[in-house]
């Protein structure tokens, strides 16, 4: 598949003053910009023994995100991600992924509680702003895959109060909220179970709206996406997808999908997943597959969780075996989705994610270290200074703002009936 062609963007700049700006500007310059602005990445997974003696995020290491390279890269806020795989829908693995979920909250706590100093948990859009303003970094907290409530609602009102701020309803394989955009064999799945939306879904939306917790469209089929479009009383995320006028990849969403984003006022943060971003060939996957079996990995989530050897081992026969033959997908190729995405629903309903430590990383972007190229690109393209600051956060605080509004709204009408 050709790269896909850069879109020109109206800005105050014309494309060729801010390529000229982004290349002539003083580093300093760069780096005062960006460090003014204030940056959310929607999308960072955790591994389970996250903020541990073994994963400590004080300490700069292999992975991709922890509080010494969020400063080195200017990246303020993240959204912890507590994700629960799909599995078979039977009652003793609702307990098990409830237990999972749970765990993985107390390890994101744990990681704030250990690090007060530096970084602190943020529950509204006025927390972000207030910590920022205090000098810390700031976590936040997204479930990944509606699956972790399994089919008991009133978990959502646990998990909010633990601190989870959007759910993604469904992940790899179809649950009992709604239908994946990715269906799973290993699971059996039909090709569309529910139609989109099961009425459980429905009622989680309902619910969620009611506690102020952002409904994320991201991995869900498009059915599945449009209905809670139409449903949600709040405006919705789609907090780490990619753009299919750009790569047909199931995962990403069509023009149609962005455009009913925009009128439900909603964002979608484009993630960099190089998947997502460049339709590369099987045989390079399959090259991938082999390397991640011979050197003992289990799926694609555990590449930044493996053993120092290991790790350094996969990433050697990467360069040695995959990308000798074939290019690494580079921020170029990322910010083209941007491009796309603000063409067709505007600047004010595009964001940035990462899915650092769940796959995600490209060339120029593979570490919350990098962070700045981001920016550099963006400016490089002729985003003005306004806009990159909504890409970067305000548009996703935006939403947030809004569904605590919705959500307050919503309980004051409970309470006076």
């Amino acid at each position: 598949m050709k790269r896909h062609n850069k879109l020109m963007i109206a800005a105050s700049l014309s494309a060729a003053a801010a390529h000229s700006l982004a290349a002539k500007a003083p580093l300093a310059d760069m780096e005062s910009f960006h460090q003014s602005l204030l940056t959310i990445d929607t999308h960072v997974d955790i591994p389970s023994n996250y903020a541990t003696l073994l994963v400590d995020p004080a300490k700069k290491q292999l992975h991709q995100v922890d509080l010494v390279k969020m400063q080195q890269g200017g990246l303020d806020a993240a959204f912890f991600i507590v994700f629960v795989a799909q599995q078979p829908r039977n009652n003793w693995n609702y307990e098990q992924t409830k237990a999972k979920a749970r765990h993985l909250f107390k390890a994101i706590h744990r990681m704030v509680d250990n690090n007060s100093d530096k970084i602190a948990l943020a529950r509204t859009a006025k927390d972000v702003r207030d910590i920022h303003k205090a000098g810390k970094k700031v976590a936040l907290i997204g479930i990944e895959n509606g699956y972790a409530i399994g089919k008991d609602l009133s978990l959502l009102e646990d998990y909010f109060k633990l601190g989870a701020r959007y759910m993604t309803l469904t992940h790899y394989g179809h649950n009992d909220l709604g239908d994946s955009s990715n269906p799973s064999r290993q699971l059996q799945d039909q090709a569309n179970e529910h139609g989109g939306l099961s009425n459980l879904g429905k009622a989680a939306i309902s619910e969620m709206n009611r506690l102020g917790m952002m409904v994320d469209v991201s991995h869900t089929a498009k059915s599945t996406m449009m209905q809670a479009v139409a449903l949600s009383r709040a405006p919705v995320i789609a907090s780490h997808s990619g753009v299919k006028s750009v790569n047909p990849h199931a995962r990403n969403l069509d023009d149609e999908q962005l455009r009913a984003i925009r009128r439900n006022g909603g964002v979608a943060q484009i993630v960099a997943v190089d998947e997502f971003l460049l339709n590369q060939p099987d045989e390079m996957w399959t090259t991938i597959g082999k390397i991640r079996r011979e050197v003992g990995m289990e799926g694609y989530k555990d590449i930044p969780f493996l053993p120092a050897e290991l790790y350094l081992q996969y990433h050697q026969r990467i360069e040695q075996e995959v990308r000798s033959k074939w290019p690494a997908v580079n921020i170029q190729d990322y910010v083209d989705h941007i491009d796309h995405a603000v063409k067709i629903a505007g600047i004010e309903h595009i964001g940035i994610a990462s899915d650092f430590g769940g796959g995600g990383g490209v060339k120029g972007w593979n570490a919350a270290d990098e962070s700045q190229n981001v920016t550099t690109e963006l400016l490089r393209r002729g985003y003005s200074k306004r806009d990159i600051a909504k890409l970067w956060g305000e548009n996703t605080l935006r939403v947030m703002e809004e569904a605590e509004k919705v959500a307050a709204q919503t309980q004051h009408l409970l309470l006076t009936r």
